[in-house]
């Protein structure tokens, strides 16, 4: 087994501002990864938003994208530009207006490998869950690419 090292990097999300919060995240992937060497560096929950978003559904529906998407795009590029892997927890856009889900995609510098969606109720009450689960449980799955 190869050995490797793997960082969590904690801070507190402007909500709602996924500008700001991607600068602070990409700031601090550079910091993390010239400090320790990580291979993996895991962000917060829903760091683009803030885990309790300003607003509805439909107002964060507005701020996030799909995955992939430009948001995901951005990690990539950040993975390549770092040499890391990186666990991007982001609520995602889905297909119809204000339908939101609480994900984190999975990217690398060879570009994204894939994404987690949460199945349980979220605090956002119109947020739907992965059609498919099994009550009473968390379901974990990847897409691949």
């Amino acid at each position: 087994m190869k050995n490797f090292v793997s960082a969590a990097i904690q801070f507190e999300a402007e909500p709602m501002n996924v500008k700001v919060n991607l600068q602070k995240a990409y700031h601090l992937i550079g910091n993390c990864k010239r400090e320790t060497g990580a291979s993996l560096v895991v962000l917060p929950e829903s760091f683009t938003t803030g885990f309790t978003p300003i607003g509805n559904a439909e107002s964060l529906w507005e701020v996030v994208d799909s995955i992939p998407g430009s948001l995901t795009d951005e990690a990539v590029r950040w993975a390549h530009e770092f040499d890391t892997y990186i666990c991007f927890p982001t609520y995602e856009r889905g297909k119809e207006r204000a339908v939101i889900y609480n994900s984190a995609a999975i990217v690398g510098p060879e570009g994204m490998i894939g994404v987690y969606r949460k199945t349980h109720p979220s605090l956002l009450k119109d947020c739907r869950r992965e059609v498919g689960q099994l009550r009473g449980r968390i379901l974990l799955w990847f897409r691949r690419r």
